[in-house]
């Protein structure tokens, strides 16, 4: 994340006990605005701006502390993606994101989360998002996009997918009201 500049610090809490987070280790960069999803077993962050624009997929084993691992690269440098974990267990999701300070743009990237490698085009949202909020059910591998801007435009719509079938959002419904800078979570495990 950011403080007054970019940070490489991964820390982790236990979910079923209160407490404060604890240093997990590093990222391979420093960087903000990143995306990340997981499975059971590993966790990946994706993406994100260093002094630019990065395509960066670094990987964790979350039951074993240490540092990130480059495993691959998104196919375009992505910052302001889907924030939340978009995830069937087997493939990750980021929705939107911006390539340049002004680029906008309704890729949806997949990524294997349990082999390393480069991500791929799964398809596009029904317009240009970003700093939007993503969640999943991995029980039935829908993957949800929420809010988020869009040039000069908060947005309040919600989009889906089904992960396991790569194609095109669908529109799903509307938030309450507009929001950006959110993130998704969901009562499924990932």
């Amino acid at each position: 994340g950011g403080t007054s500049g970019t940070n490489n610090v991964i820390q982790y809490v236990t979910v079923q006990t209160a407490g404060n987070a604890v240093d997990f280790g590093d990222l391979s960069e420093g960087r903000y605005f990143l995306s990340a999803t997981n499975n059971l077993t590993h966790g990946l962050f994706m993406g994100g701006y260093t002094t630019a624009y990065t395509n960066r997929i670094d990987k964790i084993t979350m039951g074993t502390l240490g540092n990130a691992t480059d495993v691959g690269d998104m196919s375009d440098a992505n910052s302001g993606g889907g924030q939340g974990v978009c995830s069937d267990n087997t493939t990750g999701l980021v929705m939107g994101g911006n390539r340049t300070s002004d680029a906008w743009n309704p890729n949806i990237e997949k990524v294997t989360i349990a082999t390393a490698g480069n991500g791929s085009d799964f398809g596009d949202l029904t317009q240009d998002v970003s700093y939007a909020g993503q969640t999943a059910n991995a029980t039935n591998a829908r993957g949800v996009c929420m809010g988020g801007y869009s040039p000069s435009v908060q947005l309040n719509n919600i989009e889906y997918v089904t992960i396991s079938s790569p194609g095109n959002a669908t529109d799903f419904g509307d938030l309450s009201a507009v929001i950006q800078y959110s993130a998704g979570v969901s009562g499924a495990a990932s």
